[in-house]
């Protein structure tokens, strides 16, 4: 009986254990057993076509209105939150316990700025090994059903391409036979114009840009440590510092991340219509072919030289933004980098963080957006936190949930439930004057712009999304999923634009044989007009009209109170909603005009209101206002 321990009512029948489980429920005969529900065969039948609510907008044509924007999430109001389309590039900040949807929202971010914004996109630090699946769209029953509420037939994929950097041979490893994967290292030459940023030279680095330019020319291991040891001599540097520069370019060396044999690739030749274009650094190439290179950092992440591996991707991609050379660059660009935190305890962290520093004071300037996604807001550096634009904030405790606490503004209960966030759940914040877009039940943009914070459940990401899974990976759980031929969904896009792409060693890379081509239709998000998102995604009954007048409030005996308190030493106050007879000396009424940023949300079914806005308890009370 202990294989059957979870919820019944939420199964996936497109997973075998969840139709032995009904199986099992249904040859008993139990209406209800323990936390099961049995289910009738309409219900059951609902559930397989992956309609999880008896929403008749699903039988009929619906009525959709285009989004300009990204959906981020549900609010608890029923509203649909959007990030405007990106007119500036702007960075992005996700902080979040382990597992609390981190990597979800960036996902779901990526997809949409790929699919509907002029953006290319690169995501750096893999460190969990589980983009590989983004490559499909999405066929999961359950994120099937949310999206077909935006209006889309199926999901969308990506073609990403994973570049796994060369340790000693070691592959990394992906369940998805056929998939897009380079076995890569770092150019050669400009690693050399760069190993102070990798490998901390101190008072030796004098005597490193002495040789240079000698050693860039070398065309084997031997070559070069000759010509090394004979420049370094000729120059007369002293014994220490040569012993010092020696011994780190050996490390290189036989760290693998560097090399002269050609066995990895670095450099990428494009051939476009069977005429050659250029050859350049692997994913300044992928990117300009209309692919996402995805660095997957599961076996570096424990180098010394993991976090300096970062930067110098993150730095070469910035620097070419800038320089307006060939293709690359008519794009903007959003960086992604996951699990942030892991660069910062590393050796010579401070290298990465101040190219993420300069990423996200001046990347504006180079259209690059940065996004990153860190378990601990601590440890990310202040001036970052408080220079990304768009904040979004997951569940998170102890000196986590404080410092997001006081970054954002909140006030004493709205941190107390950063701690109480479900997976999933998350507090989007932003303080650009242009805010976040807000549509309501009828398909309709909001005059108002939110700021937050905002409360939201997660809209699903269009490509499939895969949850954390051990390093024993199985290609069984992919046999049968659709679209297996989209595991070399890059290949397909290069096939269509007619772009061949070549290694060091000339072997042409991603070659599509007769796969059909994946047409995505539906890349913009639309809103059903008159659809329960409320309901839909936190299972509240109700939807929420837009905001009521203020006068027709005031008629019906209700008012808006601004309630000070104190709390550890501080003044602070939230709004609230109270009848005119039980108002009292502790509060202050606005009783002409609300109070700027609040809003007061009707429930129709339930004939009760809420407020919202900049000083609102983000769970607050429900009043009776019967109107």
């Amino acid at each position: 009986m202990k294989i059957f321990d979870e919820d019944y009512d939420n199964l996936d029948f497109a997973n075998k254990r969840a139709r032995a489980i009904q199986k099992y429920f249904d040859s008993i005969g139990n209406k209800r057993f323990g936390r099961y529900t049995f289910m009738d065969r309409n219900f059951k039948q609902r559930l397989k076509e992956s309609v999880t609510l008896d929403n008749s907008i699903f039988k009929r044509k619906p009525l959709l209105k285009k989004i300009d924007g990204i959906p981020l999430g549900i609010t608890q109001f029923g509203e649909v939150l959007v990030m405007p389309r990106m007119k500036e590039c702007v960075p992005i900040s996700i902080y979040g316990e382990i597992g609390s949807g981190k990597t979800t929202l960036g996902h779901v971010i990526i997809d949409h700025i790929y699919n509907n914004q002029d953006f290319n996109v690169c995501i750096l630090n893999d460190y969990h090994n589980e983009c590989y699946s983004w490559t499909y769209p999405t066929h999961s029953i359950h994120f099937k059903t949310l999206l077909r509420s935006f209006g889309y037939k199926d999901g969308v994929p990506l073609p990403i391409v994973i570049c796994a950097p060369n340790t000693d041979g070691e592959q990394i490893k992906v369940p998805i036979k056929g998939i897009s994967k380079l076995v890569v290292d770092l150019p050669f030459k400009e690693f050399l114009e760069r190993l102070e940023d990798i490998y901390p030279l101190d008072a030796s680095g004098k005597y490193y840009e002495n040789v240079i330019d000698y050693l860039k020319d070398c065309k084997s291991e031997e070559e070069f440590f000759s010509v090394l040891d004979e420049k370094l001599k000729e120059f007369k540097t002293h014994k220490d510092s040569r012993n010092k520069i020696t011994s780190i370019l050996h490390q290189a060396f036989r760290s693998k991340i560097v090399s002269l044999d050609n066995v990895c690739t670095n450099r990428i030749k494009i051939k476009y219509r069977k005429e050659e274009k250029s050859n350049d650094f692997f994913p300044i190439q992928l990117i300009n072919c209309g692919l996402v290179p995805v660095i997957s950092t599961l076996k570096i992440f424990k180098k010394n030289y993991f976090s300096a591996y970062i930067k110098f991707i993150l730095d070469e991609l910035i620097a070419r933004m800038g320089s307006g050379e060939g293709t690359f660059g008519e794009k903007s660009l959003m960086v992604f980098i996951d699990e942030a935190t892991l660069l910062t305890s590393t050796k010579n962290e401070t290298l990465i963080l101040e190219s993420i520093k300069d990423a996200v004071l001046s990347g504006r300037f180079f259209r690059t957006s940065l996004m990153i996604s860190a378990q601990n807001a601590s440890s990310v550096d202040e001036i970052v936190r408080n220079n990304c634009r768009y904040t979004f904030a997951f569940k998170s405790k102890g000196i986590d949930a404080q410092i997001i606490g006081e970054d954002l503004g909140l006030i004493k209960k709205q941190k107390g439930l950063l701690r109480k966030l479900k997976t999933g759940e998350f507090i989007a914040h932003t303080d650009l004057k242009s805010g976040f877009h807000i549509y309501d039940i009828l398909g309709n943009r909001l005059r108002k712009k939110e700021n937050g914070p905002i409360v939201c459940k997660i809209i699903p990401p269009l490509s499939q999304h895969l949850q954390r899974v051990s390093s024993k990976l199985d290609q069984s759980m992919w046999e049968d999923g659709p679209h297996l031929e989209l595991a070399n969904y890059a290949g397909q896009i290069l096939k269509k634009n007619d772009i061949s792409l070549f290694n060091n060693n000339g072997d042409r890379l991603f070659s599509s044989q007769g796969e059909k081509f994946y047409d995505a239709e539906n890349t913009e998000p639309q809103l059903i007009e008159r659809f329960d998102y409320r309901e839909l995604f936190w299972g509240a009954e109700g939807s929420v009209v837009n905001e009521l007048d203020y006068d027709e409030v005031r008629k019906n005996g209700w008012v808006i109170c601004k309630y000070e308190y104190t709390s550890m030493g501080k003044k602070d106050f939230y709004y609230t909603l109270r009848r005119e007879e039980n108002i009292t000396e502790f509060v202050t009424p606005y009783l002409k005009n609300p109070p700027p940023n609040v809003q007061i949300l009707y429930n129709i079914y339930t004939r009760t209101a809420q407020l919202r806005g900049l000083k609102c308890p983000i769970h607050p009370r429900t009043y009776k206002l019967r109107l």
